[in-house]
């Protein structure tokens, strides 16, 4: 990492902790949305223009291939990434065999993205979440990943999803778990979700027929452990525990069904 980068981000980490210690938290979004142009421009590697871990981004990919892939679409689905930054599950979601849009609110997020040869068949566009170009109705599964941390109103956000959901449609959503046990000295972020207050407030919003997983991540070093748990599928043994699920796992998984 150059002295460039390490000044971004370190400037990065300050300017966020004002943000979170100040009560009037206008202005967040905004915010996100230079910190992520900026990101885009300086970053040469997935995750540096994602701003995660060397490990985050490919572990988080490996998650979501796996958990969708028994979920099977008919030939005419059409399926939205809202928040696709550099588009990797926007390309995972295409490996489906359905038509998908892409939405970013970043517009050197967008394009950087369709510089990838991979987005020749998917539609990227500029727009916030809370905001979306679409239609009622429009798309048959929805993926919002590791967005929510940058929303400042999750209620507007997903109604705004559920408006352009078809009925019985499918909603994935991923974000960082207040509860897990590396973000215990960071319980006053307000845009860390707590897994069960956040299926609440989806079930507000018109969802239902959860399914609530955990994304359990390592650093580089212990990709083994990752392997590991992926290969023997053993993360469906430990989503079936709560407290495991619920202190170990950096970041939450949830389904749902638009009623």
């Amino acid at each position: 990492m150059n002295l460039d980068r390490e000044a971004f981000i370190d400037k990065t980490k300050k300017d966020y902790k004002r943000f979170i210690s100040k009560e009037n938290k206008e202005g967040l979004e905004e915010w996100w949305r230079e910190t992520f142009n900026q990101a885009a421009k300086t970053g040469k590697k997935e995750h540096e223009v994602l701003l995660l871990s060397e490990s985050g981004p490919k572990n988080h990919q490996r998650y979501f291939s796996e958990y969708l892939r028994k979920i099977n679409f008919s030939e005419s689905a059409k399926g939205l990434d809202a928040g696709c930054g550099i588009g990797s599950f926007a390309f995972l979601l295409e490996q489906k065999g359905i038509e998908v849009f892409g939405v970013d609110f970043s517009e050197e997020m967008i394009a950087l993205v369709k510089k990838n040869p991979k987005s020749k068949n998917i539609d990227f566009r500029i727009a916030n979440v809370c905001n979306l170009p679409f239609k009622d109705s429009f798309f048959d599964i929805v993926i919002c990943m590791s967005t929510f941390q940058s929303i400042l109103y999750s209620e507007k956000a997903l109604k705004e999803l559920k408006r352009v959901l078809k009925k019985k449609g499918l909603i994935i959503i991923t974000t960082l778990n207040k509860s897990a046990i590396n973000f215990w000295f960071k319980r006053n972020d307000p845009f860390l979700r707590n897994p069960y207050r956040f299926k609440s407030l989806m079930e507000q919003q018109g969802f239902s027929d959860f399914k609530l997983r955990g994304i359990y991540s390592f650093p580089s070093r212990f990709d083994f452990l990752t392997d590991l748990i992926l290969k023997h599928k053993i993360f469906n043994f430990l989503n079936l525990f709560f407290p495991f699920f619920r202190i170990f796992s950096s970041s939450f998984y949830i389904e749902a069904i638009k009623k």
